[in-house]
């Protein structure tokens, strides 16, 4: 818990980088792949079959990894979301943007123990919005 020291920080997102810049850099026909959403599909389908609600999620990126996405990358991402939204008549939170400090992350992309209840506090609130929180046990 707590703050992430600017050092560790940037060590992540260095380390965060060498483990997606083969995805993004230099690559401008960035495309998602068909396998991924054949499976989100899939996995609607079985939900929805088995009685479950469903809603897609987007989690908090730091403004420095949202920069590793080249504009063909969030274009791709965002257009599959759509159509399967648009087929689905599924809700959307996109918590890719909701604001957190920096030092809540650990790499620009993963949560650290003080960003993660931010998070979920927020996440909360939005499903309450929605009718679609869990019942309490």
């Amino acid at each position: 818990p707590g703050p992430i020291p600017a050092d560790a920080y940037a060590k992540g997102l260095q380390a965060a980088w060498k483990d997606y810049e083969i995805d993004f850099k230099d690559n401008p026909n960035y495309t998602v792949a068909p396998n991924f959403e054949k499976i989100l599909r899939q996995t609607i389908d079985l939900c929805r079959n088995a009685g479950i609600d469903v809603f897609l999620l987007r989690m908090p990126e730091d403004r420095d990894f949202q920069a590793f996405y080249p504009a063909q990358a969030n274009a791709a991402i965002e257009s599959c979301l759509r159509k399967v939204q648009d087929d689905y008549k599924v809700r959307l939170i996109d918590a890719r943007s909701w604001y957190l400090e920096r030092d809540n992350f650990l790499d620009g992309h993963h949560l650290n123990a003080t960003g993660a209840e931010i998070f979920t506090r927020r996440f909360a609130d939005e499903l309450s919005k929605t009718g679609q929180a869990p019942a309490p046990r």
